[in-house]
């Protein structure tokens, strides 16, 4: 239930953000355009967590479907994009709304091309 943020310089643990709940399986993570937001999926609780890399905080936990992994985040920032055994789900980041997109099968990746 956390984010380890490290040194590229030193390869260190700089800080620590500790993230609700902490019982989660975080097995997706993704960054905003500008790097300063990470979007993590928590397999577990069905959730996307977000959480503000300067500040150090969680901002939100995002109710999405089942088995959450992998996120990816749009080129313009607007959209996290999570793949679930229900298919895609898009996630507004501005206003956390989820818009679902159904798919055969359960997806196991997600890119946006150049």
């Amino acid at each position: 239930g956390r984010v380890e943020l490290l040194s590229t310089a030193t390869y260190k643990v700089t800080s620590t953000i500790h993230l609700s709940p902490t019982n989660g399986i975080l097995n997706g993570l993704a960054l905003s355009p500008d790097g300063s937001t990470a979007y993590v999926a928590d397999a577990l609780n069905n959730l996307l967590l977000v959480a503000n890399l300067q500040t150090q905080t969680q901002q939100a936990s995002i109710a999405v479907g089942k088995s959450p992994s992998p996120v990816v985040v749009s080129p313009d920032g607007s959209e996290a994009w999570v793949a679930t055994l229900a298919g895609l789900e898009i996630v507004d980041t501005a206003t956390g709304q989820v818009s679902a997109v159904a798919l055969p099968g359960e997806p196991s990746a997600i890119v946006f091309a150049p």
